[in-house]
């Protein structure tokens, strides 16, 4: 009995020791594996920085394109409201001529 006790007690050492070598090994891809996912989201999340970075620049230069359009529109629309402004003016003139040399 002393003997099979020896035998299990070293039976169950080595499946100790055995399991222990296979949980460092796992812990150590664990470990390998968080380092390279930690590298690939730091490079997808620089590569997301620097697109959004390029969208912020294109919507910045969008607003200004829009403004100077506004300004544009504004500006003929000012325009047309002043040569209006002018067309009834002459015809005022033109109806005091009239009036005048009647």
């Amino acid at each position: 009995i002393h003997q099979l006790r020896t035998e299990l007690k070293e039976e169950i050492h080595q499946g100790r020791t055995d399991l222990g070598d296979r949980i460092d090994k796992v812990d150590e891809r664990l470990g390998q594996t968080r380092a390279e996912l930690g590298a690939r989201l730091d490079k997808v999340q620089g590569d997301l920085v620097a697109r959004i970075d390029r969208v912020i620049l294109d919507l910045i230069e969008t607003n200004r394109s829009i403004a100077r359009l506004y300004e544009v529109i504004v500006r003929r629309d000012d325009y047309q409201q002043l040569q209006e402004r002018v067309a009834r003016i002459e015809h005022q003139v033109a109806e005091l001529r009239q009036k005048v040399a009647a």
